[in-house]
């Protein structure tokens, strides 16, 4: 595809607002209580969680339902957006076929309908943060560039299953299975510093951990990530992003007969 210019930027990026608002729309066009389940959701979940992990398990974690909430939030942004970004191409078969445009837009779509969805309660969790933590400190300051790491992450990663999935629809499945081992493989339950010194850094090569670990830092303990954080962190996310977009747009003209 040839370079665009300024005005065909804008006009796409106003399609991908487009698509993500006529997703969330269409998400809670029936629904009673809309936004809300967006709270209540990993509310419920953090408070069977607490009951299980801090008086079964015990773990010792102070605050342990905010320490859970700070991570819930963003994991639940990320393993939403992950899953329906990698069906989005076969998803919009009917518009691949029918309009000519740069296909990222639809994944980029859903990942921005997503952060919409994300953003009530990540607005939730500041307020907690500010209530009940003893903490918070001027590193609040860094939580959208936190944000744009994370986005960055699963677009990069979302791009790839993407275009795997319109070519493979078994891909799909392989991403929601993937995401329960990831649940568990990344300190959402648990803090990081229960993970062995010597395996940390191996730990850390999975992106989550870093972007997870990062917002409890920056929300709750009111400290800049340590420095072997932010460069695997970054460092892996920025490279699967730019591989993403490659291998993405390497593919986008086949998907029509693809899907």
């Amino acid at each position: 595809m040839a370079t665009m210019n300024r005005s065909e930027w804008f006009r796409y990026g106003e399609l991908v607002s487009s698509l993500a608002i006529k997703d969330l729309k269409i998400k809670y066009k029936s629904a009673t209580f809309g936004f809300v389940w967006a709270l209540l959701n990993p509310l419920l979940l953090a408070i069977i969680l607490t009951i299980v992990f801090s008086m079964v398990v015990k773990i010792e974690v102070e605050q342990y339902p905010l320490f859970l909430l700070v991570a819930l939030f963003p994991w639940s942004f990320f393993s939403h957006s992950f899953s329906a970004a990698t069906a989005s191409i076969t998803d919009n078969a009917h518009l691949i076929k029918k309009v000519a445009f740069p296909r990222i837009v639809i994944p980029l779509s859903v990942i921005l309908s997503n952060l919409l969805h994300f953003a009530p309660p990540l607005f939730l969790v500041l307020i907690l943060v500010i209530c009940f933590s003893t903490s918070v400190s001027w590193t609040i300051i860094f939580l959208p560039l936190l944000l744009l790491v994370q986005i960055c992450f699963v677009t990069g990663i979302s791009l790839i299953t993407a275009r795997l999935h319109a070519q493979f629809r078994d891909v799909k499945f392989l991403v929601d299975a993937s995401l329960i081992p990831w649940f568990y493989l990344t300190p959402i339950l648990y803090p990081i510093s229960m993970v062995p010194e010597n395996w940390r850094s191996w730990y850390l090569l999975n992106p989550m951990a870093g972007i997870i670990t990062s917002y409890r830092e920056l929300l709750l303990e009111g400290v800049v990530p340590g420095l072997l954080t932010i460069l695997v962190t970054c460092g892996l996310t920025f490279t699967i992003c730019l591989v993403g977009v490659v291998v993405f747009r390497q593919q986008e003209a086949f998907f029509a007969d693809q899907v």
